[in-house]
């Protein structure tokens, strides 16, 4: 099962990760009144309900990209990324969205989960993120 979420926050590492202290309330549903230059943090949950473990596992997301499925503006990858030292060399660099954020090949043991958070800035205009 994979589960994907998303959040409002200001691009900073104490405001990625939820706590009682930064109201950090992630949610499945589309943000609304996203503000150019805004930072989309995202936490994406996959949960191995086998009764084996996953040895290779890798976690893909493609970032929003002007003119693909509807969206009218593009995002990119955005600092900080939580347990960046998962991520793949060939994952999307900060202020790129070329290539989707991918992590290293992983594992996930039997009936558990892992969680992954990263950011994205949000566009300014159609033809400039």
């Amino acid at each position: 099962m994979l589960e994907k979420e998303q959040a409002l926050n200001n691009c900073s590492i104490s405001t990625l990760l939820p706590s009682s202290q930064n109201n950090l309330v992630y949610s499945k549903d589309t943000l609304v009144n996203v503000n150019p230059g805004q930072c989309i943090a995202y936490r994406i949950i996959p949960t191995n309900r086998a009764n084996l473990p996953v040895s290779n596992f890798v976690m893909s997301d493609t970032l929003q990209k002007a003119g693909v499925n509807n969206a009218t503006v593009s995002s990119v990858l955005a600092v900080p990324t939580y347990n960046s030292d998962d991520y793949a060399t060939d994952s999307a660099k900060v202020g790129k969205n070329d290539v989707p954020v991918k992590t290293k090949i992983l594992s996930i043991a039997e009936r558990a989960q892992r969680v992954f958070y990263f950011n994205t800035k949000y566009g300014a205009t159609n033809s400039n993120p």
